[in-house]
């Protein structure tokens, strides 16, 4: 069942607070009565909170423990390499990742669309640019109340990788930016437990993906008995996973975004029909937070893509319109052209 955020919610906005919001289901009086107080208080983003210590990590790459063997890079064998099924668009970067879990501790799968990690988990994803590596980029949950979030940037000589929490625009000139911490937990924070590409969908490959090793292995507190998938066929699916991987990570119930604006991208593992997903669901003439310096207000219009401000906004960067708000250069081209042609195949 999709969830929207209810009663906790509105007393979270009456308290001009996002913190530790949680979602419940509710009917179509608790969700008007949101979007009711959506439209008479402005919602302010997470922050830091200050009165909780931060935490810290090594300064080297080498130093975190991703490998057993930094000179041969040998990745240590407690770490396993990961892809999720449907991969996120950074500027076209090949891109590999690793996770840890602490022995003998297991995901808490209780919620299966919002996974809890072990103290101790950690996850790297490496990020090459014509077949040189630029970043790795590293989570880990060092407490559990606290995720140490940070890029480390390779030296020219590939010598080592090092901490970069202030980020670096054009990193080593290959003409990408490496995100702070900030940007960083502007996104990690929107899901339930930081790790995003980490979940029931997206560890899911037909039958034969890590989500069913991880459950064979006793890793997961629940054991889901199958895999996820995107429902939908042909270009209805890849649109759907499209958003999902790109845009869901923010655009979801355990955001704050959804406070301002209540559009669902993300696909929960009950999601067993297009119908029921977020983008159906929530999506189709919404009206957006901002008009579109073209002068479109709404975020899907069946069968115009052309007035539909996501996809606008999706095929802009360099400006504050720009969706994902950072962590891209580049239009993904094959990504908007999909999310257009679903736009366009859908009955006005």
């Amino acid at each position: 069942m999709r969830r929207v955020l209810a009663a906790a919610l509105l007393g979270a906005i009456a308290c001009g607070t996002a913190d530790a919001l949680v979602a419940t289901d509710a009917g179509d009086d608790d969700a008007a009565a949101l979007d009711a107080a959506i439209d008479t208080k402005k919602v302010p983003p997470p922050q830091f909170d200050s009165s909780v210590a931060p935490v810290t990590g090594p300064d080297k790459l080498s130093d975190t423990g991703l490998y057993s063997d930094f000179a041969s890079r040998t990745v240590a064998p407690a770490n396993v390499a990961y892809a999720p099924h449907y991969e996120h668009w950074v500027d076209g970067a090949t891109q590999k990742r690793w996770l840890y879990l602490p022995p003998n501790s297991r995901i808490d799968t209780s919620n299966m669309g919002g996974w809890l990690f072990p103290v101790g988990t950690k996850a790297w994803k490496e990020l090459s640019f014509g077949g040189r590596v630029i970043e790795t980029r590293m989570l880990w949950k060092e407490r559990a109340d606290a995720w140490f979030e940070v890029a480390y940037v390779w030296a020219a000589d590939g010598s080592d990788a090092y901490a970069q929490p202030n980020g670096e625009k054009n990193a080593l000139d290959a003409g990408h930016d490496v995100p702070n911490q900030t940007q960083c937990n502007d996104c990690h924070f929107n899901v339930t437990d930081t790790l995003i590409g980490v979940s029931a969908l997206q560890l899911s490959n037909g039958g034969n993906g890590l989500l069913t090793t991880f459950a064979s292995q006793g890793k997961l507190t629940v054991n889901p008995g199958t895999e996820y998938d995107v429902p939908g066929d042909g270009g209805v699916k890849a649109a759907l996973a499209y958003l999902h991987t790109n845009c869901g990570h923010c655009h979801n119930d355990s955001s704050h975004i959804i406070l301002q604006t209540p559009l669902h991208l993300d696909v929960e593992p009950d999601d067993v029909t297009i119908d029921t997903t977020g983008a159906y669901a929530s999506a189709m003439h919404l009206v957006m937070k901002h008009t579109t310096p073209n002068g479109d207000t709404l975020a899907i219009v069946p069968g115009d893509p052309d007035h539909s401000g996501l996809l606008w906004r999706m095929s802009t960067r360099n400006t504050s319109w720009q969706m994902p708000p950072f962590g891209t250069l580049e239009v993904d081209d094959a990504g908007v052209q999909l999310v257009r042609d679903w736009i366009a195949s859908l009955p006005p």
